[in-house]
């Protein structure tokens, strides 16, 4: 479940990446033989763990889990080290890595010492909110300095926390649970109607096409409200041709622009989602979907902010081929398990 969620950010991070990379595909791999002699070694050792011998399965799952940790949690600071050297955004994005890991190994030895499922599931929400309400705005920080645009960032991202907690309190009483979801939608629909303003505003980006934007996105929030308080079939159709108008503007606006790679990897995720989807519960469309895609997008996004040659980019793309062979070997692994288990069961 890790490994899909974690996937899943990526590929939701991949709609808007930030393509500064100028570097022909080829030279990533323009190198001395003796720099490709390491990966050489561990794909030889990694080839053994293929064979299909049942004594494996658990070595083949520890090494999936292992391709995964360091390809999502020690692969990323590494390479803003390696192309950015130790500056401020390096080093909040260790600290973040840190911390999630450190939150992995508080919630793993709760769990062991307690095995109450309650207990830690507190434990991981508590840790959720504080990595929540501390890394956005210290990103933005590294990023723009303590500028209006952190100072916006920090009052959207705390202001989504505050949203999330308050409706967990009220709806932890059963005979409230319609005021917080009522309460819930109100506050998201404000948030999401105060703050793109105030995002142009910090990045003093208001013009002719960001102003059309936002009139779109106001009136697409005020009917997504209708929507959620009333069961007319209108206000269900409305809010999705709103929606469909800002997507097709915005292809129309990114085409012949200098975001003109950003726009394809969009369509290309979009259209592949969602004909996927359709086999999301089958053994092909998950596969595809959470492996292959998310893998693909992970190497795009690092081979989008690189614009010079840097060894780095070996490693991104040893990291993320094997992370993905792992994971499509252990998920038929895992599949093929289920179906001869459920047969198992039918015929007892």
């Amino acid at each position: 479940m890790l490994e899909k969620i974690s996937k899943f950010l990526f590929f939701l991070t991949c709609l808007f990446p930030i393509v500064s990379a100028r570097l022909p595909l080829s030279d990533m791999f323009n190198f001395e033989i003796k720099k490709y002699i390491p990966y050489i070694i561990v794909s030889t050792i990694l080839l053994i763990a293929f064979m299909p011998i049942p004594q494996l399965k658990k070595v083949r799952i520890i090494i999936s889990l292992t391709l995964n940790i360091f390809t999502l949690l020690i692969f990323p600071p590494l390479f803003f080290y390696t192309t950015q050297g130790f500056t401020k955004f390096t080093i909040v994005f260790i600290a973040l890595n840190g911390s999630i890991i450190a939150s992995i190994i508080i919630t793993w030895l709760i769990y062991l010492c307690t095995k109450d499922v309650s207990i830690t599931t507190i434990v991981t929400w508590i840790l959720a909110v504080l990595l929540s309400l501390i890394f956005p705005p210290l990103f933005s920080y590294a990023i723009d300095d303590l500028s209006k645009l952190t100072i916006v960032v920090s009052a959207f991202d705390w202001a989504i926390i505050a949203t999330i907690i308050i409706t967990w309190l009220i709806s932890r009483d059963g005979s409230r649970k319609m005021v917080a979801s009522i309460i819930f939608t109100t506050l998201f629909t404000l948030i999401f109607i105060i703050f793109p303003p105030l995002f142009l505003y910090a990045t003093e980006s208001f013009n002719n096409v960001t102003i059309i934007f936002l009139i779109l996105f106001e009136f697409f929030i005020f009917t997504i409200l209708l929507t959620a308080f009333s069961n007319l079939i209108w206000c269900i159709i409305i809010p999705f041709l709103v929606g469909f108008s800002i997507a097709i503007y915005a292809i129309v606006v990114g085409i012949g622009t200098e975001v003109c790679f950003s726009v394809t990897i969009i369509v290309i995720n979009l259209v592949l989602g969602f004909c996927l989807s359709c086999l999301q519960r089958t053994i092909i469309g998950s596969i595809i979907i959470s492996y292959i895609l998310g893998g693909i997008d992970f190497f795009i996004i690092f081979y989008a902010l690189q614009n010079q040659v840097n060894p780095i980019s070996l490693l991104l793309f040893w990291a993320d081929l094997w992370t993905i062979l792992f994971d499509i070997y252990t998920g038929i692994e895992k599949h093929k398990g289920e179906g001869e288990r459920s047969e198992v069961i039918e015929a007892a």
